[in-house]
């Protein structure tokens, strides 16, 4: 049953079953970091892009999620140039951080 909760971002009354807030359009519940999935605010979080292999020989993928930058920062001091992503636990190269547009 729906019930009234507060806008993780605004703090506007919302509905439990909405997905955004109607009036911030950010999500109800928070921004997840990818890493420690502790909900934030948006403001909080850093754009960061990745790339994976499927496997050795596969092609090269690109993703970008959102993430605290001490998460960040912690992944990228355990990298060597070959490991397993600790995201997805596909075999990845790197992590390299991306600037805010």
């Amino acid at each position: 049953m729906a019930h009234l909760v507060n806008c993780f971002e605004c703090g506007a009354e919302v509905s439990s079953e909405a997905g955004e807030c109607p009036k911030c359009n950010n999500p109800i519940y928070g921004y997840q970091c990818k890493i420690c999935n502790i909900s934030e605010k948006r403001i909080n979080l850093k754009w960061y892009r990745y790339l994976h292999y499927k496997d050795i020989d596969s092609s090269v993928e690109f993703f970008y999620s959102l993430a605290h930058q001490k998460c960040i920062d912690n992944i990228s001091k355990e990298l060597s140039t070959q490991y397993t992503c600790p995201l997805c636990r596909k075999y990845s190269q790197y992590i390299s951080i991306i600037e805010e547009a």
